[in-house]
Parts: structure tokens; sequence; C-alpha cells
């Protein structure tokens, strides 16, 4: 069945990102990015999830001086989020645009000049939802009491603050970001998702997992060492330029997912929305070909469909199993409705009768209410996709045509609730004197009642075909 979930209503504009010189996505409720190798899909993907994922730290937003005021007074205060958020969301957004630039080189593990010349543009068009929903959280401290309330009753934009002292609370000032991202997110969070990502470099994640650890405990060991003896002592900046990242926000966020699962999974069941989709699961291990189990110690297993008796190591498995394995763990324990799942490279390590049942599968997972971000270089997936566009039509022998090739309602996709983009290159006007220059850009595609305007491999297709018959009937 189609979704009738709303688009996430989020736009960003990119100059000067990498190789792309002008371009702009729009947020849908499945947002695809094809194109050739390093032509921008990967800046576009990690610059977008940088955002989706730090956006309360990015968002400049402070305490009103007359709010903490009232808070330090009297340790209750109300603000007006409307007045105070709303109406000066376009300055916070642009003011959040600026901060990503800033910060991008250090979410990308890379030089901040590669980025100097970048410029980034936001839009959020804020939905009411926010003020109908209540809002009633407690903070409390190691002992369990309550040290910070804030709380904001259904249909009403007034959000009330209270603090009250009690042993192991830190500090007012110390709860000013605290609160300030708090009330930051009670208005936007239901435009900004909750977003996981499956990076490019998903499959070795596991690997990079133990050295992300050993650069953890060489922190601990580091601070012990100062609280230990005074003549270690050195100013913590040092610790920032050390332990500067070595890989870019998506794949330590992978490798920290990875790392978690044993607590993920002995603290959680499945979760809702899975029990309510169940055919979802049905569906991925088609494509995986089984399911994974993972042990105290943190071991990963697969166990193959066609053989449960088998417990194989992801040593053992094969690359495809390896890139499937956190988008099954995400599936099974994180995914929620109005989630973002962004996908790089889905058809990593997959025969092309996977790379469709993973369109098929991205379809299903859409129209139970996930939105859907994913970068491909594969023509199987676009064209897979296509398939399911003009599947949504009332003429009398599609129907048949699903029931022929096993085709339901699940996989059927409204052209309506998608963007496709490409990037290409185009003629740009760099400076006033000087000529047009080919530089990088993205072009959305149409998709019409005939589906979508394909920008596909048929040109090598065509290209390998005649070097074929060049060689066999020497044409």
């Amino acid at each position: 069945m189609i979704a009738s979930c709303k688009g996430l209503d989020m736009r960003f504009n990119f100059n000067k990102l990498g190789p792309i010189h002008e371009g702009e996505i729009e947020l849908a409720n499945l947002t695809v990015l094809c194109g050739k190798n390093n032509t921008g899909k990967t800046y576009i993907t990690n610059s977008i999830y940088s955002y989706l994922t730090k956006w309360k730290e990015l968002i400049d937003w402070s305490l009103p001086e007359i709010l903490e005021k009232e808070l330090y007074e009297n340790a209750v205060a109300s603000i007006d989020l409307n007045e105070f958020i709303v109406t000066k969301l376009d300055s916070l957004t642009k003011k959040s645009a600026e901060n990503l630039r800033n910060r991008l080189g250090n979410y990308f593990a890379c030089s901040d000049t590669i980025f100097e010349e970048t410029h980034f543009e936001i839009n959020i068009k804020l939905k009411d939802e926010w003020i109908e929903r209540e809002y009633d959280n407690d903070f409390r401290s190691s002992s369990g009491k309550v040290f910070l309330s804030i709380k904001k009753p259904a249909n009403s934009t007034i959000a009330e603050i209270i603090s009250t002292e009690v042993d192991g609370a830190p500090p007012l000032y110390i709860l000013d970001d605290v609160i300030s991202q708090t009330l930051i997110s009670i208005v936007l969070s239901t435009n900004i998702p909750t977003t996981f990502i499956a990076s490019a470099e998903r499959t070795g994640a596991s690997i990079f997992k133990n050295e992300l650890n050993f650069n953890k405990n060489q922190l601990v060991r580091m601070l012990t060492e100062m609280d230990s003896s005074p003549a270690s002592k050195f100013h913590p900046y040092d610790l920032v330029r050390k332990f500067k990242r070595n890989y870019a926000i998506s794949v330590e966020d992978n490798v920290e997912f990875i790392a978690n699962l044993p607590d993920l999974i002995q603290s959680s069941s499945q979760t809702s929305f899975i029990n309510n989709n169940p055919h979802l699961v049905r569906k991925f291990e088609e494509i995986s070909g089984g399911k994974y189990q993972i042990n105290k110690e943190g071991n990963l297993y697969f166990i193959p469909t066609a053989s449960k008796r088998s417990k194989l190591g992801l040593g053992e498995s094969s690359s495809a199993v390896r890139s499937l394995m956190i988008i099954w763990y995400w599936l099974n324990y994180k995914s929620n409705v109005n989630d973002l799942l962004m996908v790089d490279e889905p058809e990593l390590n997959l025969h092309p009768e996977n790379q469709r049942k993973f369109a098929q599968f991205i379809a299903e997972l859409v129209n139970a209410g996930i939105k859907v971000f994913m970068t491909t270089h594969s023509d199987y997936i676009i064209r897979e996709l296509n398939t399911l566009i003009l599947l949504n039509s009332d003429k009398n022998h599609v129907k048949k045509v699903m029931e022929k090739f096993g085709y339901n309602e699940n996989d059927v996709l409204d052209g309506k609730n998608i963007n496709i983009y490409y990037t290409s290159t185009g003629l740009f006007q760099v400076n006033a004197n000087s000529k047009k220059k080919r530089l990088g850009c993205i072009e959305k595609l149409d998709i019409t009642e005939n589906g979508i305007k394909i920008i596909s491999f048929d040109e090598e297709i065509r290209a390998m075909n005649k070097i074929q018959d060049a060689l066999i009937y020497g044409l």
C-alpha cells in the first residue's frame, strides 16, 4: 500500500562542494542520487548526514537572557517557543549552514581548507505538528532525583522549565546547552528525522571497530595519567589535536553501532515498527539469504536460511552478507516510523537479482513509513524503481502484470513521493569577463506517467555490444 506520510520539507543547496559547483536536493519520502564516480555523491551524502545528525549543535540558539535571569532567580521560567524560535528560524538555519561549512572538515576527517569556498543554504518548512504534541521530560541525577523538568502541553507553544537543587546535579549554568537543545528539539524534531546511515565502508566497519576502541582506551589511559601525576598534565586542547577524527562521522557512527550491538540487543527487543511490519524482515532476509546473531562477547554470526544448523563467522561469510548486516540490525532494533535511512551504494556486492529485490525492499520500507535516501551506480536498482513507479496505474493490464511477475501492493511507488537526482555537468559563468566553464552540478530527473526519464548505463552497454560485434563478426 502506498504511504500517505508527508515529505520532509527540507531543501539543501550546495555551492563549491567538492566537484559540485552548484546544486540543490530536496528530501522526499524516497530520495535517490545517482551518477558517475567522483562526481560528488559522497560529498553530498555526508554533508546531508552531518547536518541531520548534528543539527542540535549546529543551530546556534542560546537561552534568552531574560529567561536565564528568571530561571536563576526563581528556578522556574516559561518561554513562548513560537516567539523565540519559530520567528527566528530563517536566521537560525542560515547560521547553522555556516556552522556546517566550518565544521565539515572535522565531520569528513579531512583538512578544513577543502571547504573554504563551500557554501550551504538550508531551508526547513516547519510543520505545525510540534504545537499539537505534548512534551514532558525529567532529567535525573545519579541518585534518581529530578533536578530539571521541561514540559510543553499539547496544542500550546509555551514551554515551562523547572530546576531543583539536588545532590549530584550539575550547576544550572552547565545545563544551558541541555535546555537550549531540548527546546530547539521540541520545535524541529517533527521536521528533522532520526537518521541512520549504512555507509559505503559498512562492509569493513567491524574491522574499524577495534581501532576506534583502542583510541578510546588510550584516551582513558592518558586522562588517568593526568590525574595521578601532576607533571604529566597538559592542556585539554592537546587531546583534541591528538585524537583528531580519522574517519568521516558516517563511518565512525557505523563502527560505534556495531560495537554497541551486544548492549543494544540485551536491552531492546524488536521495534514496534517491525512488529507491525514483519514482511520487511522476510523481504530483507530473501536478499541476505539468512539472519544474523551476536553473542555476549560481541562476535557476529550469520545463519543461512538454507542451512539453519550452520553458524558462520563474518569472516567465513560472503561480502554481500557483511554489507547487509548493519541494515538488518537497524531494521530489527532501531527502525521507527518517519525515521530516515541513508544507504550509500546499496548494490555493494549484490547479484543483479538481489539488487532488484533491494529496490523492492526500499519501496516496501517507504510505503511502511520510513524515509529513504540512497546513492547508487546500479542501473538494475534505478530500472526496478522505475518498474515499481509504473505499477502505480489504474490501467487494466497492470494488475495482470503484477500477478504474472509476483508483485504486490507493497511494491507500488507513487512518483509524487520520490525525488531522483543525477550528478552531471553544466556551463557556468564563473567570472564576469571569462568564458563559461563546464562544472559539476545536480540535475533532477523527471518522473512522469511513463516513469523515470532514466539516465542510465545504456551508452556503455551499447559500446560494449559494438566492440563484441566487431570482434565476432569483423564489423
